[in-house]
């Protein structure tokens, strides 16, 4: 049996900060500030290393979208990529923060 995800429409504190990862293109990185699902969606995403923080780098664009983060590859759906908010890094990171 499949999974359902049921997405809460509600805001959160970080529904405004930054962008969303989904707006993303491939090979650019940037820094989560926030994850905007509720209850298990989020504690799913914070499990596999999406928390405020961490460096992600996409490695395809696209529904699903593959990800970069903590040397792991991920790949997320648009919906659930809309969930996540991040500010965009203008200089390629250095190894010390592909770690992170």
């Amino acid at each position: 049996m499949k999974p359902v995800f049921k997405f809460d429409p509600a805001p959160s504190a970080t529904e405004g900060a930054g962008e969303s990862l989904e707006a993303l293109s491939v090979a650019m990185t940037a820094r989560i500030v926030g994850v905007s699902a509720p209850g298990e969606e989020r504690t799913r995403l914070e499990a596999m290393g999406l928390c405020a923080g961490r460096l992600v780098e996409v490695v395809k664009a696209g529904d699903p979208m593959i990800i970069r983060v903590l040397g792991t590859r991920i790949g997320l759906a648009a919906a659930l990529a809309a969930r996540v908010r991040i500010t965009r890094n203008d200089a390629f990171p250095s190894d010390a923060d592909r770690n992170r």
